[in-house]
């Protein structure tokens, strides 16, 4: 289990999940790297969807293909993380979130997974793993091809993963807990309601038909 991972001489990175695969820890120093060097700017949800949607017909997340697999999860999830670092390490100035949050989908998805991650994990489950991360994302490029979904789903769905990623690296903000207990009480508001007047209230008396 990796816990920091060498960047350069001078800096260590705690990766945003547990790194169990030599070949995983390599690709996300790389993709890390790279992106520090080049001073890159926020990877989109929508950029790291179509990386997924290319790797279908390679079947690098057909459970077959170890090294690809590993490749990808590492190299993209570290690619995105340096994207939010500055050379010492630190979070940049106005940076955030994990990821450029570019559709409406990917907002959602976004806010759920980092709801999840504060406020439903148990602590065990807010530490994710890499071979964790590879089984989510091979879940979702096998059903979201199966059901010929839009990209909208691709996008809520990888960006959930995202979101309770981000929990490790941005602290939840009072914006943020005050939308969720908004939506909480809308939830309980919607629950206590009675239900419709004809189905609450008893049936009006009609009088018994009289023999003859």
């Amino acid at each position: 289990m990796t816990h920091t991972l060498r960047i350069t001489k001078k800096l260590r990175v705690t990766p945003l999940y547990d790194i169990r695969h030599q070949e995983v820890a390599s690709a996300y120093v790389e993709g890390l790297s790279e992106s520090l060097s080049n001073r890159c700017e926020h990877v989109s949800v929508s950029y790291l969807v179509s990386c997924l949607q290319r790797t279908i017909p390679l079947f690098t997340f057909d459970g077959q293909h170890h090294d690809a697999s590993r490749d990808f999860v590492g190299y993209h999830l570290g690619a995105m993380h340096g994207t939010i670092l500055t050379e010492a390490g630190s979070i940049r100035q106005g940076v955030a979130t994990l990821t450029a949050l570019d559709t409406k989908d990917a907002r959602r998805g976004y806010r759920a997974g980092r709801n999840y991650f504060f406020y439903e994990a148990a602590p065990q489950e807010r530490r994710l793993s890499d071979d964790y991360l590879i089984e989510r994302f091979s879940e979702i490029a096998a059903e979201c091809t199966a059901w010929h979904d839009a990209d909208s789903t691709w996008q809520y769905a990888i960006a959930c993963v995202l979101g309770e990623l981000s929990g490790h690296v941005f602290p939840f903000t009072q914006e943020e807990q005050a939308s969720w207990e908004a939506q909480e009480r809308a939830v309980r508001e919607e629950l206590a309601r009675p239900q419709a007047r004809h189905d609450t209230e008893p049936l009006s008396d009609s009088p018994l038909l009289q023999e003859s």
